[in-house]
């Protein structure tokens, strides 16, 4: 297959550096990813009254810093996440690819770089109960940075912590403020199906595929494999609270899975070399 960012695979520059050798197509779904996230994330500014502003300015201070170190080590992976991330915010609800009850949120910056969580999943399960999952948005080209966010998760069993969103506020939720206890996944997909998808996103006459497009069947395969790992390996370090939280995500996500009939979603994840690298890495939880 041709190279579609011959000069990309390993360069690490200024965003803007990176940007202007993209394609174009690439610069305009960037740009229409970076409008949307920024608009949908949650405002910090909206929790002055909660937390008052001397944490609320500490917290954004810190996240500027983080944010301007990120722009000067800006690489291409990190811009092809951020296109896809976007997608996964407006198709998930939109092409309800989670189910017609699922909800996202865009978290904060300062929770997706502090509490490494780029989107929440809101599911509503009945009796206006909501519960959520935390979605790591990943489009490498390698294992190494799959493998760390794995690491990191598996650390965090052993240390009975799942992840937390500190500025949490939801229209379906009478809730505001640090939501605990949040069961993390990595979602990852490989460079040549998140350029097929980018294609199809910046096309509005391709708006109806993504409803029966086989990538939801990826990504909740994704999202299964890992949670049955998670309770595994939860079990066999008796964190009895922690396999509860998770078998009740799994559950909802089976469910989700079991009800949907989309072809080719076989052969698609057959032939995603990401989707079969989180099969691989998830060997992890079987160690220790």
């Amino acid at each position: 297959m041709m190279n579609e960012f011959p000069n990309l695979s390993a360069v690490k520059n200024t965003k803007e550096t990176v940007l202007r050798q993209e394609l174009p197509f690439m610069r305009e779904a960037y740009a229409k990813a970076e409008k949307m996230m920024k608009s949908a994330r949650i405002n910090p500014l909206s929790f002055i009254s909660l937390y008052g502003s001397e944490r609320v300015t500490r917290d954004m201070s810190w996240t500027e810093k983080m944010l301007q170190q990120h722009e000067k080590n800006f690489d291409v992976n990190k811009g092809h996440a951020d296109i896809i991330e976007a997608l996964l915010f407006e198709h998930i609800e939109q092409s309800e690819w989670f189910g017609k009850d699922a909800h996202t949120l865009k978290t904060s910056n300062f929770d997706d770089i502090r509490n490494k969580t780029d989107l929440l999943v809101e599911f509503e399960n009945g009796k206006e109960q909501l519960t959520y999952l935390g979605l790591a948005v990943d489009v490498t080209f390698g294992e190494t940075a799959l493998r760390h966010k794995l690491e990191e998760i598996k650390k965090d069993i052993q240390e009975n912590r799942l992840s937390k969103i500190e500025y949490f506020e939801s229209e379906r939720s009478p809730f505001k403020g640090e939501y605990r206890n949040l069961p993390r996944v990595v979602i990852g997909m490989d460079r040549s199906h998140m350029v097929d998808l980018v294609r199809m996103w910046m096309q509005d006459e391709k708006k109806k595929e993504f409803v029966s497009h086989p990538i939801q069947m990826l990504i909740l395969q994704e999202i299964i494999d890992e949670l049955r790992s998670f309770i595994q390996y939860a079990k066999k370090q008796g964190k009895n609270e922690m396999v509860t939280i998770y078998e009740k995500q799994l559950r909802i996500i089976e469910k989700i899975e079991r009800r949907k009939n989309v072809s080719n979603a076989d052969v698609y994840k057959k032939d995603d070399g990401i989707y079969i690298a989180i099969k691989k890495q998830l060997a992890i939880f079987k160690e220790g």
